[in-house]
C-alpha cells in the first residue's frame, strides 16, 4: 500500500506528526510511506527509519522564484511519482492540498485532510475526498491523531489506536557528531538553552536566561547555549555566565547536528518551537516557555516535561509579550524537577 503524507513545514509541526510513524508503520503491515517536505525542515527527517521514501520539496525556494518554468516542472515532478493508494495532508493549507491533487494524478480514490470548519484554509478541504472533523483549536497531538486515524483506518480497516506516542522517539536518526562529541560526552549533566524562536512574543528575553543561568551555578551543571541567527546574543549570555557557571557556547550547527545534541542533553529550555518539541518527541526532559500562545492546544505532556506560561490566558494575540513575565526562578526549579525526576542530578 503506498501512502503519501504530505507536511511541509514548520520545523515543530513536522516533528509532532512525524512522531506516529514508528506507531503506523509497526501496526499498518504493508504501508510503505512517502513523506512529502519542504527542503528547509527535510533534515529533521532525513535517514528516518519509519519513512520509506523522503521526497525534499524545494517549494518555498520555487514559488518564491516566480519562475512559471520553474513551477511548472516542479508540479510535473509530481505527476511523475506514480499512483498512491492513499493522500494525506496533514497540513491543512491550500498549498499541501495542491500537492496531493498533483501527487493524485486523477481524481483520487483516498485524499483525506479536515473539513472546512476545521482548517485554517477552508479552501484547501474542497480537494478532499474525505474530510476529517476535529475542531481547529484542539491539541495539535489530538488533530495529528485523528486525520492519521480515520486515513489509515479507511483503507486498512479499522485498529485501535492505544499507546500510539509510545515509540516516538524511534521516527528520527540523530547521526554520530564529531563536532558534538567532545561536549556531550562527559558525566556533567547539561541543560540545553534555546535562545531563539520563530516569533518575538514566543522567545524568552535575553535578561531571563542570565537569571535563570545563574540561579543553577550551585548543581554542577553545565549550560550548552544554541543560537542561529543571534549569534551576538548568544555570546553576550556566554559572556556573562562563564566567570560564574560552567557554560558553553555552541558553534554554528545543521539541522541534523541539533538532532544529535537534543537526543544527548539531559534537559532542554526554550520557548514554544521547534527544538524544544524535538526534545519531547526524543524523550529529552524539557521545560517549555509559553507566551502568547495556549498552552492547552500546544503542550507536549510527559513524565519529565514541563510547560511553564506567562499568561493563562493567552489568545494568540501578537501584542502579548506575556513570556518575559515566567520568573527566572520558577525555570531553574522546573529544570531541577525534571533532572530530579531522571536521576541526572546529584
Amino acid at each position: 500500500m503506498k501512502i503519501a503524507i504530505i507536511r511541509l513545514s514548520a520545523l515543530g509541526d513536522v516533528i509532532v506528526s512525524a512522531v506516529f510513524l514508528p506507531f503506523l508503520k509497526q501496526r499498518y503491515n504493508g504501508a510503505k510511506i512517502h513523506w512529502f517536505v519542504d527542503e528547509n525542515f527535510a533534515p529533521i527527517l532525513k535517514n528516518a527509519p519509519y519513512i520509506d521514501v523522503l521526497h525534499v520539496l524545494p517549494y518555498k525556494k520555487t514559488l518564491h522564484s516566480k519562475n512559471p518554468l520553474k513551477i511548472w516542472r516542479f508540479y510535473r515532478h509530481l505527476r511523475s511519482l506514480g499512483v498512491f493508494d492513499l493522500i494525506i495532508d496533514m497540513q491543512g493549507l491550500l498549498k499541501s492540498a495542491l500537492i496531493g491533487l498533483f501527487l493524485a494524478k486523477k481524481k483520487p480514490r483516498h485524499f483525506v485532510g479536515f473539513d472546512k470548519h476545521s482548517i485554517k484554509e477552508k479552501l484547501a478541504s474542497f480537494f478532499y475526498t474525505h474530510k476529517v472533523a476535529i475542531p481547529y483549536s484542539a491539541h495539535i497531538l489530538k488533530r495529528n491523531k485523528k486525520v492519521l486515524h480515520d486515513a489509515f483506518n479507511l483503507v486498512f480497516g479499522v485498529q485501535e489506536w492505544q499507546d500510539s506516542l509510545e515509540l516516538r522517539n524511534l521516527a528520527f536518526f540523530c547521526p554520530a557528531s564529531l563536532k558534538l562529541e567532545p561536549i556531550l560526552n562527559t558525566k556533567t549533566p547539561k541543560v540545553l538553552f534555546v535562545l531563539e524562536t520563530s516569533r518575538v512574543h514566543k522567545t524568552y528575553p535575553l535578561e531571563g536566561f542570565k537569571q535563570v543561568g545563574l540561579a543553577l551555578r550551585d548543581y554542577g551543571l553545565e549550560i550548552l547555549i544554541l543560537s542561529h541567527a543571534h549569534l551576538e546574543k548568544a555570546q553576550e549570555l556566554y559572556t556573562y555566565l562563564n566567570p560564574q557557571v560552567k557554560a558553553t557556547l555552541l558553534p554554528p550547527l545543521s539541522l541534523e547536528e541539533v538532532k544529535t545534541l537534543v537526543a544527548g542533553v539531559s534537559v532542554v529550555v526554550g520557548g514554544d518551537t521547534g527544538v524544544v518539541h524535538l526534545a519531547w518527541a526524543l524523550k529529552t526532559p524539557s521545560v517549555t516557555l509559553y507566551g502568547n500562545t495556549p498552552k492547552e492546544r500546544f503542550e507536549l505532556k510527559g513524565a519529565h516535561h514541563i510547560a511553564l506560561v506567562g499568561n493563562p490566558n493567552a489568545t494568540y494575540n501578537k501584542n502579548d509579550h506575556s513570556i518575559k513575565d515566567i520568573p527566572p526562578l520558577a525555570i531553574k526549579e522546573a529544570v531541577l524537577k525534571v533532572l530530579e525526576g531522571t536521576k541526572k542530578l546529584d
